[in-house]
């Protein structure tokens, strides 16, 4: 942020929670924001091309007199293509001030960008401007995401990308920290809890500064802690519970689920409580499945390539129902059942395209006066 280092580009890596985000406003805050662009990331291109037109106090002539004749302007076009044009302004600015410290760009939560065509395309318009600012040193950008999916995307193209890595802080980490934030909250003739009392607390939770900062705000961090970890429990139910007996309507979210469990199965079993990236694929049977966990904050892959639970709380819940005497009963009642719908769905196809084909067939005519 403060322009020492030129000639790169950073994309932040972490898990939801561990202080991304705080970390970069911090940053900016040091340096009074001068010279700083921060702007979030969107799933629609349209909303992101506005939040960035906002953030740049730039405008796209959307005022254009032609749309009251239902005609739009020669210069709009995409939301592409105003991203773009925004990207030639900044670049602009940022020639006549050369020599001077580079303007910051800030993106922030680049997941939020769809998985398709239009969020490839995005994402690697913002990383051709950086690398190219990279070189000319004009521009420092900073990416920020949850997903280490964007940094194998972006892995591809980057020559002059830092990957710098933000992770939950170690127990004794997180035991000082929590204790003096309940110092302070307290005061100095507050009682506060003792550093065995802190340390099992953390044993629960983990070092994720999101869960830190709520157990220093309350008074009762034990009766906290137990809340933290039913909401995670209730939220990874909803996420990927199993149902035995499931609907067909419920198929695609009960294969997901029982290829989740199965990956989890096996960090839970493993003496280090991880799994290496290309076994996790033999297990799950299907890359996307490694995406859409870590997306959806159910794993996390670092920086060896190995994949483990997304927090220390998710592990220990992990550890309690994989370890529950009727979950491999239910897991294997899951899979046996989504092979059975799945040859259901198979067999239902086969007969409907049979059956079509024999309509084709006994529809042709067998005489030449015979027309359609």
């Amino acid at each position: 942020m403060s322009g020492k280092i030129t000639g790169k580009y950073f994309l932040l890596v972490g898990e939801r929670g561990t202080g991304k985000t705080q970390l970069i406003l911090n940053a900016m805050e040091k340096i009074k924001q001068s010279g700083v662009v921060f702007s979030d990331a969107h799933s629609d291109s349209e909303i992101f091309k506005v939040r960035l037109g906002k953030a740049l106090r730039y405008t796209y002539r959307e005022d254009y007199v032609g749309q009251l004749f239902a005609r739009e302007a020669p210069e709009r076009g995409s939301a592409l293509l105003d991203v773009e044009k925004a990207l030639n302004m900044v670049e602009a600015v940022a020639m006549k001030q050369r020599g001077r410290r580079p303007l910051i760009l800030v993106i922030n939560n680049i997941h939020a960008f769809k998985d398709d065509e239009e969020g490839e395309d995005l994402l690697e318009l913002l990383q051709q401007r950086a690398e190219s600012w990279a070189a000319t040193k004009i521009v420092t950008m900073i990416f920020n995401t949850d997903d280490y999916s964007i940094h194998e995307r972006m892995k591809r193209d980057a020559s002059r990308m830092d990957v710098i890595r933000v992770s939950e802080l170690s127990n004794e980490e997180a035991v000082s920290l929590l204790k003096e934030q309940r110092k302070e909250r307290k005061g100095r003739k507050g009682q506060i809890e003792s550093d065995d009392e802190l340390n099992e607390i953390v044993e629960q939770i983990g070092g994720r500064l999101s869960y830190i900062d709520k157990l220093a705000k309350e008074d009762n961090i034990k009766e906290t802690a137990e809340i933290l970890k039913n909401e995670e429990r209730t939220w990874i139910i909803n996420q990927i519970g199993l149902i035995p007996n499931f609907e067909e309507t419920a198929f695609d979210d009960q294969k997901y689920a029982s290829c989740a469990w199965k990956l989890i199965q096996a960090i839970v079993k493993s003496d280090n409580h991880s799994v290496p990236l290309n076994k996790g694929r033999i297990i799950t049977g299907n890359p996307k499945w490694i995406e859409m966990m870590d997306h959806d904050n159910i794993i996390r892959i670092d920086e060896k390539q190995n994949i483990r639970a997304d927090s220390r709380i998710l592990l220990n819940i992990f550890e309690e129902m994989v370890n529950d005497d009727n979950f491999d009963e239910d897991l294997a009642n899951v899979c046996e059942r989504v092979e059975e719908v799945d040859k259901e769905q198979r067999t239902r196809e086969l007969i409907w395209s049979k059956k079509n084909d024999q309509v084709v067939r006994v529809g042709k005519p067998k005489k030449s006066w015979f027309s359609w």
